[in-house]
């Protein structure tokens, strides 16, 4: 947990973006439901292996020229959804949930990208706004698997993630189904 709490604050105070992306991806997966607050030691058993890490080093050929921007997803669609160089990741507040500061109104992202010239990727809880809109037009839909969800009053409630992308995603960069 103390490496929990170091990379959390490590992450703040880096001024390198890679190292910051990385530092963020550890805290994710160590987290409760991804929430980057609460050390879960249950993730920590069952992600964190040389396995499950050594699959990113395959990801560098792609990311080495990359430029991270964070801001909101209308001005990042508005401005990048044109660009067939540019990757859009997604992660509005999950379907059928109100535990967020802002809501968003999933049929009109879905309908903002559905045509975007640009590799997108939007992750959600299974979404039916999402397998009417995108799933029809050459979209893919993966499953990663269970996570805790946080929005749930009841502890150790799980429901499964799931990622849409208007490009095929290699089997590698998949999450590694954990054998129990």
């Amino acid at each position: 947990q103390l490496d929990f709490e170091e990379a959390k604050q490590l992450r703040q105070e880096t001024s390198c973006v890679v190292e910051s992306a990385a530092l963020t991806l550890l805290v994710i997966k160590l987290s409760r439901a991804a929430d980057r607050t609460t050390y879960c030691e249950a993730n920590a058993q069952n992600w964190l292996s040389y396995k499950s890490l050594n699959k990113y080093i395959n990801m560098y050929k792609y990311m080495k020229n990359a430029e991270v921007t964070c801001c909101e997803a209308e001005e990042l669609i508005h401005f990048f959804k044109d660009e067939s160089n540019c990757l859009i990741y997604l992660d509005p507040p999950y379907y059928g949930t109100n535990s967020y500061e802002h809501s968003v109104d999933h049929a009109e992202l879905a309908k903002a990208i559905v045509d975007a010239k640009a590799k997108v990727i939007i992750s959600n809880f299974d979404n039916p706004i999402y397998e009417e809109l995108l799933e029809g037009q050459s979209w893919f839909k993966y499953s990663l698997g269970e996570i805790n969800k946080t929005s749930s009053s009841k502890s150790g409630s799980m429901q499964e993630e799931f990622i849409w992308s208007n490009v095929e995603i290699p089997e590698f960069l998949l999450p590694i189904p954990i054998q129990r």
